[in-house]
């Protein structure tokens, strides 16, 4: 074969990957709920606006501290009712969708901040904000983050 034919082989192959590498966090952040049980903690902040004035501070206080929340394991999810995004562990665009707000907008009030855990159960429901050293407190009182610092 020829020196051409196999650089542009070689060219494609990087190609490719390079494509699939860009397109793993759209997928992997852009996922369905059930997708995220047992690989991640999550926080869902659900307001019916997004000019809510507790969902922007709560963002601002998570801003703050994201690297003892990366530590737990922890994505955070903005939801409102017709799209979400993810703006724990990177800021993604809105993805159109309800089945976010379905899940988990039931609740009283403008908004909500929701801590779920790995095994998909609710461990947090509050309607005000939430400090970072709560959010990670209450997690390093579950039993699965004990074992996951204990086996560092």
């Amino acid at each position: 074969m020829s020196n051409c034919f196999v650089l542009f082989i070689q060219m494609r192959a990087y190609t490719f990957i390079s494509l699939l590498f860009m397109a793993y966090p759209l997928t992997t952040y852009g996922q369905e709920f059930s997708e995220l049980t047992w690989k991640n903690r999550i926080i869902v902040m659900v307001a019916d606006d997004a000019s809510d004035k507790i969902f922007q501070d709560q963002t601002s206080e998570f801003s703050a501290c994201l690297g003892d929340l990366s530590e737990r394991k922890l994505l955070i999810y903005q939801v409102l009712p017709d799209s979400f995004r993810v703006v724990q562990p990177y800021l993604t665009p809105w993805k159109k969708s309800d089945s976010w707000y379905r899940k988990f907008g039931n609740y009283q009030g403008d908004h909500e901040i929701l801590l779920v855990g790995l095994d998909g159960g609710i461990k947090l429901r509050k309607n005000e904000a939430i400090s970072c050293s709560e959010i990670s407190n209450l997690i390093d009182q579950m039993p699965m983050r004990r074992a996951e610092m204990k086996s560092k």
